[in-house]
């Protein structure tokens, strides 16, 4: 019987995430925290989808039968070609009437599964067998680090690697079936992401590193690039707080009616750093990419960085979109010569960016043990990983 496993980054937002709305530049990264599908074929008779979610306390047995009565379903092509709001109630509607969600984030994540499930099976003609999938995660869930789009970024790459083994043997995924995949995650992030976001983690958790972007006229005209740069290590601290994207936004508005001008300059500010940061990246690529690195080039640029990601948390304060805890966080860590910004919009964790130097470790570690004394843990990992991937084949 077919096995295979597929895992996913989640995405942090190095600077430049409350701008998009006004066309400016945005950077975000990868998150070495990683989404992990487990896919088995199971025997025919047994007639069964089973859905493992442990994260959101899932565990179900679907009837294969109900699966194929949907699909016999009036207008069901035409739908998800042409009409995926559409399609998306009668999924939402699908998984209520039989009563297989409880929560919200269970909503959500069998919403993905089945939407995912049953866009991808005629498009790539699949043929929808009993199968169990065990998805879980090390990120939070709800947590603001792209958690449902790491999810979804697995479940399209599962569903899509399937139908290539039933054609013929296959290993890792071509540029076109990741092109394939992310669009498959965007046209779910559509439907589960509110328009603001002018959301891109669908390229980031499929493609991985760095992705720098903007959004020229609205969330349908981006321009975007993939920067790869080397895996980069962070500290992840948690705050212990829950930031509402909805409310930073209100927030943004009401500040920016009552002064226009000094918002405008902050956001403009923004801007410049993030496309500072791009450049910075570009310099660390290039050094990495040397026979001979220049190691004091490469401590400088981290530095560098470091220092535009901590301007751009002080602009956010400026702008009401920081919190007490994250500004005690980032406070910590200046006190060790470490620098720290939020991880993103409405998520209560901070980056920390760690040099590649050893001469650092003593500072990292007294850095650690006076967060965890204040009440804050944290946790090692990288930004700017490998996308999606295949990473067991039985």
């Amino acid at each position: 019987m077919t096995t295979f496993q597929i895992s996913a980054p989640g995405r942090v937002f190095l600077c430049g995430e409350h701008t998009v709305m006004h066309g400016k530049q945005v950077v975000a990264a990868s998150l070495g925290l990683r989404t992990t599908l487990k896919f088995r074929q199971l025997p025919l008779q047994l007639g069964i989808i089973k859905i493992d979610f442990p994260d959101v306390d899932i565990s179900l047995d679907i009837p294969l039968q109900m699966i194929v009565n949907f699909t016999l379903c009036k207008n069901y092509s035409s739908m998800i070609n042409d009409y995926p709001y559409i399609f998306l109630g009668c999924v939402r509607n699908f998984i209520t009437f039989n009563g297989l969600w409880r929560t919200n984030e269970q909503r959500v994540g069998l919403q993905i599964f089945f939407f995912l499930l049953l866009v991808i099976a005629p498009k790539e003609e699949l043929d929808i067998q009993p199968f169990h999938v065990h998805l879980t995660t090390k990120l939070k869930m709800s947590a603001g680090l792209g958690s449902p789009t790491s999810f979804a970024t697995c479940l399209a790459a599962c569903f899509l690697y399937w139908s290539c083994l039933q054609k013929d043997d296959h290993n890792g995924f071509t540029p076109e079936e990741l092109k394939r995949i992310s669009e498959y995650v965007m046209s779910s992030e559509e439907e589960y992401t509110e328009t603001y976001e002018f959301n891109q983690d669908h390229m980031i958790c499929t493609y991985g590193r760095v992705t720098a972007y903007k959004c020229i006229k609205g969330p349908l005209n981006v321009q975007s690039e993939i920067i790869n740069t080397p895996e980069m290590y962070i500290f992840l601290a948690d705050a212990k707080i829950c930031l509402d994207k909805k409310q930073q936004m209100l927030q943004l508005a009401v500040k920016a009616n009552r002064d226009r001008i000094a918002v405008d300059d902050l956001l403009d500010k923004i801007n410049n750093i993030s496309e500072e940061v791009v450049q910075i990246l570009h310099k660390i690529r290039e050094n990495h990419q040397r026979t001979n690195r220049n190691l004091q080039l490469l401590e400088s640029l981290y530095k560098n960085i470091q220092d535009k990601l901590f301007s751009n948390q002080n602009s956010l304060r400026e702008l009401d979109l920081s919190h007490p805890n994250i500004d005690s966080i980032c406070s910590i860590a200046g006190n060790y010569g470490f620098k720290g910004k939020c991880a993103g919009n409405g998520t209560g964790d901070v980056i920390i960016l760690l040099p590649e130097s050893t001469e650092y470790n003593n500072r990292a570690f007294n850095l650690v043990s006076d967060l965890l004394w204040n009440g804050f843990s944290v946790s090692t990992t990288t930004v700017s990983c490998t996308g999606v991937r295949l990473d067991q084949v039985h």
